[in-house]
């Protein structure tokens, strides 16, 4: 009678668990197929973008996908020749279809200047010389500053294509295949799905050739671990943290959890009142109403500066380790921290210099 008694209970508690784990979890499954033939497609890739979440569909196009978080970031559907899908807020614990049109290349007629919507026909670079500039200083922005210092490799480099506009201003990249990273001091291994890379350049007074105006680059991104054995992988968890902490990740969700000044962020330019906190509990998202542009800057970046030497300048030591955040409108943050939408905020500094030899996936949560 008591093991009965004991195995009820058991079963109970089991049920409970089992139901609020399905709460916090994301579970996303269903079909992907052709959208003219109707046909199964094996082998899609299907991940929640900036994430480690990701799976690929089997012989009959179906595909389970679980996250441990609820994240707004975008569920993405992708297979070679054909069109990507990005779905917001995918159908939860339903079996759905999803229709994956055929891609037609064209690169004809591009828009690729973000301030004045220009369109400007791309030229194939073919020059040997100019291709290895392109990719140097596509390694510079997209990679970032210290790709080589953080062991960064791009292991597919020849996917890389490489266009120039008439005028010499405007370097664009595409890949025709997904880019695989390696970063091996974090020890990840990153798909990155490259769109297009736009290098914009001005003439200058200074010299005859273009300089750098600024950059944009589109893509999605699913990361996984390089190594699988739990023993190899303790070593990479003070690096993993050292990036984290005073990163554009950790901001976020620090300004989402009203918390800036215990995770050691300082707001320079404004008042930190001036940015309004709105959470939306039913949709798992806090709604920021920033200024158009304020300063941040994290402590442990200053903790390098020499302060008893007189050529220091505090000033210019504190802009070089600030961020500069430029909002075009309000934006959220989910509770991973990740922002959305992506092009309601713009950087430059710090946060700018980051690239993906500094990227860790929003569901990362740093080691104790």
């Amino acid at each position: 009678m008591k093991n009965k008694k004991v195995l009820k209970l058991c079963c109970i508690l089991y049920f409970l668990f089992s139901h609020i784990n399905s709460f916090a979890q994301q579970i996303v499954r269903g079909f992907v197929v052709d959208s003219i033939t109707q046909k199964p497609i094996e082998g899609a890739a299907i991940f929640f973008d900036k994430t480690t979440y990701g799976t690929i569909s089997n012989k009959n196009g179906f595909f389970v996908l679980k996250s441990r978080e609820h994240t707004k970031s975008p569920l993405i559907i992708r297979y070679l020749g054909y069109q990507p899908k990005k779905i917001i807020d995918p159908p939860q614990n339903q079996n759905v279809k999803f229709n994956l049109n055929k891609q037609e290349e064209n690169l004809e007629a591009v828009v690729i200047n973000s301030k004045t919507q220009q369109e400007r026909t791309p030229q194939t670079l073919t020059d040997k010389t100019q291709k290895f500039e392109a990719l140097a200083l596509f390694k510079h922005f997209f990679l970032g500053r210290y790709w080589r210092h953080n062991g960064t490799n791009i292991m597919n480099e020849e996917e890389l294509d490489y266009y120039i506009t008439d005028d010499k201003l405007q370097i664009i990249i595409t890949a025709k295949k997904p880019l695989i990273i390696h970063n091996n001091s974090l020890d990840y291994e990153i798909t990155y799905y490259l769109e297009k890379f736009v290098l914009h350049r001005k003439m200058s007074d200074l010299t005859p050739q273009p300089v750098t105006d600024y950059y944009e680059y589109y893509g999605t991104i699913l990361f996984k671990d390089l190594q699988k054995r739990d023993k190899v992988r303790k070593k990479y968890r003070k690096a993993r943290n050292e990036v984290y902490y005073g990163s554009r990740l950790h901001f976020m969700r620090a300004l989402a959890e009203n918390t800036l000044e215990e995770e050691m962020f300082t707001i320079l330019g404004v008042k930190v009142d001036t940015i309004n906190i709105k959470t939306i509990p039913k949709e798992n998202f806090t709604e920021v109403l920033p200024p158009k542009k304020f300063l941040v800057i994290h402590r442990k970046d200053l903790m390098h500066y020499d302060y008893k030497k007189k050529s220091d300048s505090i000033k210019h030591y504190i802009k070089a380790a600030a961020s500069s955040i430029y909002a075009k409108r309000n934006f959220g943050i989910d509770e991973t921290g990740n922002f959305f939408p992506w092009d309601a905020i713009m950087f430059e500094g710090r946060f700018s210099l980051e690239g993906i030899s500094k990227a860790l996936p929003i569901d990362f949560k740093p080691y104790p």
